[in-house]
């Protein structure tokens, strides 16, 4: 089974790993942070793949400290101590190609060449409808594009706890794109750490 990961489970489970759990009033917080580090070891013995697009989180490192941090080499070097706890959990997951890149907007001419083919782009026009996202600069755009990437990487789901501006958003509002993703072929399925635990338990993954 092959799972898309967010950015945002790297701090998830770094805090969960040295028990620093923030508090939230979303009931979905709690039975999330406890399904992490199943979910992780199950990756860690090879009963799982987790994988992510390499740029894309680059970029999200990088915008910690941008005035620094010129090129991706620099993120390892310039990160403090907390940020490089989640580096490392990065640098674990299986990477996977940065499929557009517009302009040279983002991704350090590391994009295939042209940016890359139009119908990349018609599914993040697609994707940026069901998040309700009307601004597409490289840093607002990331969300959409870890969603393509992870429709394009054909992966079985898209593991988040960004709840407002993705979980919620695909609930409430995949109908609007959904015959778009049929015809095209392509599947999306959000899912947070407690939904894919129970996924993975029924399947016996675990």
């Amino acid at each position: 089974m092959q799972i898309y990961i967010d950015y945002n489970i790297l701090g998830r489970l770094d805090d969960k790993i040295r028990n620093k759990i923030a508090n939230s009033q979303d009931s979905r917080w709690k039975p999330d942070n406890d399904s992490l580090l199943s979910i992780w070891n199950a990756f860690n013995e090879g009963k799982i793949d987790l994988i992510t697009c390499e740029d894309d989180c680059y970029m999200e490192f990088l915008d910690y400290c941008p005035e620094k941090m010129k090129n991706y080499k620099d993120a390892e070097k310039l990160l403090p101590s907390h940020m490089r706890r989640k580096f490392n959990l990065f640098k674990k997951l299986r990477k996977g190609e940065l499929l557009i890149c517009p302009y040279g907007e983002y991704g350090f001419d590391r994009g295939p060449y042209g940016g890359g083919q139009k119908e990349n782009y018609e599914l993040l026009d697609q994707l940026r409808i069901m998040l309700n996202r009307k601004n597409k600069t490289p840093h607002k755009d990331r969300d959409a594009r870890h969603l393509m990437h992870c429709i394009l990487y054909q992966c079985d789901y898209f593991l988040t706890m960004d709840y407002k501006t993705i979980v919620d958003k695909f609930h409430g509002r995949y109908k609007l794109i959904k015959l778009y993703l049929i015809k095209k072929g392509y599947e999306l399925n959000v899912v947070t750490p407690g939904e894919l635990l129970r996924i993975l338990r029924k399947t016996k993954c675990l």
